[in-house]
């Protein structure tokens, strides 16, 4: 067993189910898009974008609106700013979240969790690789 690099994260993440994608409308200072959610947890996300990362900067606030699929089929508002960069993906940590959204966002981890393997679910609890 390897440890998990990612130990230090508070929220559990989840990946959206295949063919039912998350969705963000993601707005800065310097850009607005809709961009494909690679993971999410209650504390924040992770997008995908394939265009690059003009206009974005680390520590940059951003407004989102997150679009949930089948079966929650709902949307949440929050506040957050840009945390991460790498290649292709950036990571959004939420500042601010109403506790009706945080609920949103907790039915949508929660379900996904249900509908992960076993063994996904024992190592994501345990915060562990399992090769």
């Amino acid at each position: 067993m390897k440890e998990n690099k990612k130990s230090k994260r508070r929220h559990v993440r989840v990946q959206a189910e295949p063919g039912r994608p998350v969705t963000v409308d993601i707005n800065g200072e310097n850009f607005v898009d809709v961009l494909s959610v690679h993971d999410i947890s209650e504390g924040g996300l992770s997008v995908n974008v394939p265009h690059g990362f003009q206009g974005c900067r680390l520590e940059q606030p951003v407004e989102l609106v997150v679009n949930l699929p089948d079966p929650i089929v709902s949307s949440f508002m929050a506040t957050g700013k840009i945390k991460h960069i790498s290649q292709k993906n950036f990571g959004v940590v939420f500042l601010a979240v109403s506790q009706k959204n945080l609920k949103v966002a907790r039915r949508y981890v929660n379900h996904r969790i249900r509908h992960r393997s076993w063994w996904a679910r024992m190592g994501a609890r345990l915060k562990i690789y399992l090769a």
